[in-house]
């Protein structure tokens, strides 16, 4: 989401959990839940595995080809779009 353009503080609210949740997830020790990755995924406009493939590849890649091919099917059967307004 960084990579993206969204700051920390942006990418907690978006998610809903708590600071405490938000600090554990930055060093590894949690997960977010499936719900907070659905928001991430919503906010972002992209598929979790397109968010990972940008982070792992800025510049593009095999993975990114990948997960870009599996983001159309994904896109056919639960369309991902962005909902939040950037200025």
């Amino acid at each position: 989401m960084e990579i993206r353009g969204f700051s920390r503080p942006e990418i907690r609210t978006i998610t809903g959990v708590s600071d405490a949740t938000f600090a554990l997830v930055l060093t590894g020790k949690s997960d977010f839940s499936d719900r907070a990755l659905s928001k991430i995924e919503q906010a972002a406009g992209a598929t979790g595995g397109q968010l990972a493939a940008l982070a792992l590849e800025p510049r593009g890649g095999s993975l990114t080809k990948l997960m870009e091919g599996w983001a159309e099917v994904h896109e056919e059967s639960a369309p991902v779009k962005s909902t939040l307004k950037r200025p």
